[in-house]
């Protein structure tokens, strides 16, 4: 469905990928290699994307990047939700410790939700586990997702009490007023 304007700008910025990869001594550049394996999902080329992804990761194991952008290929892409799920579960493992991915979870709640509903409890267990590190203890992002997934699920008392947890921690939030 790309038109042909669409098709000649990621034909270039794949060359010019390909080109920061060659001119790499060491043939490796991450940056580059997952902009490359992102240009192939938007072309369609899903199994070329699944293998960058696939290489990039074992290269680097402890990346959190690949991972979760082959966990959304895997889950949006390809509909094997196994995969997805213990990509998007590599991807937590990998970022733990780091702040300012709150993404990452936001992401996972809703594949639990809207891809794989039946472990959807996940979504919670995941959460509930976040709020345990110091890192997210306080996240509004993840607080607020705590609150609205057990809206969802028919716990207005749960909601309210990680609503007040928001608004105790971050009182302009308008969401939880």
């Amino acid at each position: 469905d790309l038109t042909t304007a669409q098709v000649e700008r990621y034909r270039q910025e794949f060359e010019a990928e390909k080109k920061i990869i060659m001119q790499d001594q060491s043939g490796f550049n991450f940056d580059a290699l997952n902009h490359i394996a992102m240009i192939k999902k938007i072309v369609g080329d899903y199994s070329g994307a699944e293998a960058t992804w696939k290489y990039v990761g074992l290269a680097r194991p402890q990346n959190s990047v690949s991972f979760f952008n082959l966990a959304q290929l895997y889950a949006q892409d390809l509909k094997d939700n196994q995969k997805a799920e213990e990509n998007f579960l590599i991807t937590l493992k990998n970022s733990a410790g780091e702040t300012g991915n709150e993404q990452y979870y936001i992401t996972i709640v809703d594949f639990y939700t809207y891809f794989y509903p039946e472990k959807k409890a996940e979504a919670e267990k995941i959460l509930l586990e976040a709020l345990k590190t110091e890192q997210y203890k306080d996240s509004q992002d993840i607080l607020a997702l705590l609150a609205t997934y057990y809206q969802g699920e028919g716990q207005p008392a749960k909601a309210k009490e990680y609503w007040q947890k928001v608004l105790q921690l971050y009182p302009t939030n308008s969401a939880a007023k």
